[in-house]
């Protein structure tokens, strides 16, 4: 009769787990398509978020007294790249429900992360610096290459959810990796910003200097986006 009561209530905790099981069985592919649709959403905004950005510095530059000067970004631009880094935030929630711990386990996790921590930067650079274009057309396509790698060209065992290896079973993974990620991100920007700069203030009897001067003359706006990338660095 003692022993009744453990018996009752370790078949009250089988019957919990297995309903839990069962729900998450019942969950697992709403999770999966919701990945699914994040994941094409996040590439059709990266998409146009480069389209947007690339088509105003070609031939979106301001006249003002007669004179061209740096194109600006617009509430659109914000938005579009602002519906990006959220469609990758919600892609990187739902694979964390799905999988049971923090997204940064596989090459597939660490290329969204990646792609959310560039569009981040994007959006912080594109509000902190004179709203120039220049952040988004060049994290844009930065943030969209890692995405289509990640989406396209690895093969599906390898964007599948897995078990932690035993070392990242720690609260580093959080913090480390994170941290990390966020850093490279940050890096890939700034290193992209910094080379085209470098093209854009060669001088004009260089090498490269002539092939600008030449793509120039072909679309006259472009001479804008040197404007804009001189003074990119400078924060309000």
């Amino acid at each position: 009769a003692a022993a009744r009561p453990g018996r009752r209530a370790a078949a009250r905790a089988a019957a919990d787990v297995d309903s839990i099981a069962s729900v998450a069985s019942a969950a697992a592919p709403a999770l999966v398509a919701a990945e699914a649709a994040l994941g094409k959403c996040g590439f059709g905004a990266l998409l146009a978020s480069t389209g947007l950005a690339w088509g105003k510095a070609a031939f979106g530059g301001d006249t003002a007294d007669g004179e061209r000067r740096a194109p600006s970004a617009s509430a659109v631009d914000l938005g579009v790249a602002g519906a990006a880094n959220a469609f990758l935030a919600g892609l990187l929630v739902v694979r964390w429900v799905d999988s049971g711990h923090f997204p940064l386990s596989n090459l597939y996790e660490s290329l969204i992360f990646l792609s959310w921590s560039i569009t981040s930067v994007q959006l912080y650079l594109t509000s902190k610096v004179s709203k120039s274009v220049v952040p988004g057309a060049v994290a844009a396509p930065a943030a969209l290459l890692a995405l289509a790698g990640a989406t396209l060209l690895l093969p599906p065992e390898l964007q599948r959810a897995g078990a932690l290896v035993p070392a990242l079973k720690s609260n580093w993974l959080i913090m480390h990796v994170t941290v990390m990620m966020f850093s490279y991100g940050t890096l890939m920007v700034g290193s992209l910003m910094g080379g085209a700069f470098l093209v854009l203030d060669q001088p004009d009897e260089s090498a490269v200097g002539k092939v600008r001067e030449a793509v120039k003359a072909k679309i006259p706006a472009l001479a804008t986006v040197g404007a804009a990338g001189d003074g990119a660095m400078d924060v309000e």
